[in-house]
């Protein structure tokens, strides 16, 4: 079997680095395949991650790279409103693409570094690249994109559909065409992996102490997405994250609280101050608006949160698939291409669900249909064998379907799949998420400590702190759970703690001999020479009951 893996090579109005890491998955999966000894791979990408794959290891591997900047120039010289990424991104995607020159002078590029490489599947990461049939007319395109239970305490999984992605996925198609389960098999295991999921989150909601039904009867989360990017932009009409945020709290009766997280990854929706500032003004306005900081100090804050609330209404984000398996109301607008699976795509029609405490229809069927038929975990697409088995059995079954969802077969034994999708006890703690800003944050607190320091005419941190003259020495105290050390001085607030208090044990009268955090330092304070002096020990309450480290 011979097959193409391939990455939209032109850039993406998200600038140059946005879609390196597609490429790192699609190496290790031809790593996997190649060493069946039945399989030819070979990528094409883009030459900007040339020298992130061979970091990788990706120089062992067959990869065509294009250059998207002659690519972008070339295309500029046939039409320059093409060039344009957002544009050429959509006449790439379109069904029309054969009307493009644009699209027809990428097959060129395309074909000129294949070398006359005719592949039996096409493996494209994300975006719909029906132009390739233009090249290899008789192969099977399978679109590839990460599952809808894609975190912990999920498995990480793809899914590889041959109809598209979206608005063309089989998802989006009519679900009254969706086979029946095949077997009691099937329910009972999303059942369990239903269970398993809220113990999951549960035992790792960083939230679970937040009672935000002290105000309201009834709770919606929102969870904010992605503007200037098609899978948001093509499925509803807002320009920007905050129209679709206006849109629904507006829409929203005061008493259901609405709890708003962002794709934080991708930046700031709430913004405190700044021409973009709009915090004060939505809890002004709307307060049932519920937005906390805390949201941010988590990568994915959306699937634990969702434990709190009744519902969640979301234009394309993942969170639509994970309200329907803890069985929560699942609304979404009808243009999107999550509205089959939806139980409305009417914001009142969802809210009225809502308030009148209406069960929502339980999609058990559908998921237990996605679990055994369309997302596949990372153990097993990472195995070579099992992917070559499994690419071979679904050419076959999309060669003799009627229909597009014959194309799909059994993942795997139910065993094995029970295996994947359902976890031990020991579930790992919530991704963290320390990104740029809270890293100029903390840059900026450390300096103004410098700063500080400097103004008072001594180091905070590192002087000696001398006995009150008015008496002699009390003897020597032990600092324990010294804050200021955490990540190495950086907190503001800890630095002012632990200085006030070596300043007022001097002022009483008492040496500094040491301080610990752990129980490695403190027995190296029992090696100093002078630990014979200690008389008290001071154990710093700041920071206990909050910081998190």
């Amino acid at each position: 079997m011979r097959i193409l893996f391939y990455l939209y090579p032109a850039l993406l109005p998200q600038g140059p680095i946005f879609n390196a890491s597609w490429s790192l998955l699609f190496l290790r999966m031809m790593r996997g395949l190649t060493r069946n000894k039945t399989c030819e791979c070979r990528m094409v990408t883009a030459l900007r991650f040339k020298d992130v794959i061979e970091s990788a290891g990706g120089d062992e591997l067959t990869i065509d790279y294009i250059n998207e900047v002659h690519l972008h120039q070339n295309i500029r010289s046939v039409d320059a409103n093409s060039s344009i990424p957002t544009e050429f991104s959509r006449q790439a995607r379109s069904k029309e693409w054969g009307s493009y020159p644009s699209v027809n002078l990428l097959n060129e590029h395309i074909e000129l570094v294949t070398k006359g490489f005719i592949p039996d599947v096409i493996l494209a990461f994300g975006m719909q690249a029906d132009y390739l049939k233009e090249l290899w007319p008789d192969t099977v395109i399978f679109y590839v994109e990460a599952g809808a239970f894609a975190r912990s305490p999920y498995p990480y999984n793809l899914f590889f559909d041959h109809n598209g992605t979206y608005e063309r996925s089989i998802v989006a198609q009519d679900l009254s065409l969706m086979p029946a389960p095949q077997s009691n098999d099937s329910l009972s295991l999303t059942r369990d992996v239903r269970s398993a999921a809220i113990a999951g989150l549960s035992i790792q909601d960083p939230f679970r102490f937040f009672d935000y039904r002290e105000c309201f009867d009834h709770l919606v989360l929102l969870p904010l997405q992605v503007s200037n990017y098609f899978t948001f932009d093509e499925q509803a009409a807002y320009r920007t994250q905050f129209e679709y945020l206006l849109e629904i709290v507006s829409s929203t009766p005061p008493n259901v609280g609405i709890i708003v997280t962002e794709y934080i990854q991708w930046g700031h929706v709430i913004e405190n101050s700044g021409p973009a500032g709009n915090l004060d003004f939505l809890r002004r306005n709307f307060p049932n608006f519920i937005f906390s900081p805390s949201f941010r100090k988590y990568c994915f804050s959306s699937q634990y949160l969702a434990m709190h609330v009744d519902g969640i209404w979301s234009v394309s984000s993942s969170m639509g698939y994970q309200a329907l398996l803890l069985n929560k109301r699942f609304g979404t607008k009808s243009s999107s291409c999550l509205s089959t699976i939806a139980h409305n795509t009417d914001f009142n029609n969802f809210i009225s669900g809502i308030t009148n405490r209406q069960n929502p229809e339980d999609r058990l069927p559908f998921l237990a249909w996605y679990i055994e038929n369309y997302t596949v975990p990372e153990a097993l697409y990472s195995d070579g064998s099992w992917l070559y088995d499994y690419l071979t059995r679904r050419v076959q079954a999309i060669k003799t379907a009627e229909t597009p969802w014959e194309g799909f077969v059994p993942i795997a034994d139910f065993e094995i799949l029970r295996d994947l999708w359902i976890s031990s006890d020991e579930y790992p703690q919530p991704v963290r998420w320390d990104g740029n800003e809270h890293n100029v944050l903390k840059r900026e607190l450390a300096v103004k400590n410098v700063e500080l320091a400097e103004y008072r005419g001594y180091s905070a941190m590192n002087n000696d702190y001398k006995p009150s003259q008015k008496g002699n020495s009390r003897g020597g105290y032990l600092l324990l759970n010294e804050t200021a050390s955490i990540e190495h001085n950086i907190h503001l607030g800890c630095n002012a703690v632990t200085l006030n208090m070596r300043e007022q044990m001097a002022t009483l009268g008492f040496d500094f001999i040491g301080s610990a955090n752990n129980l490695d330092e403190c027995r190296d304070i029992e090696a100093l020479h002078d630990f014979w002096k200690v008389r008290l020990i001071v154990l710093n309450g700041e920071g206990s009951a909050h910081h998190d480290n």
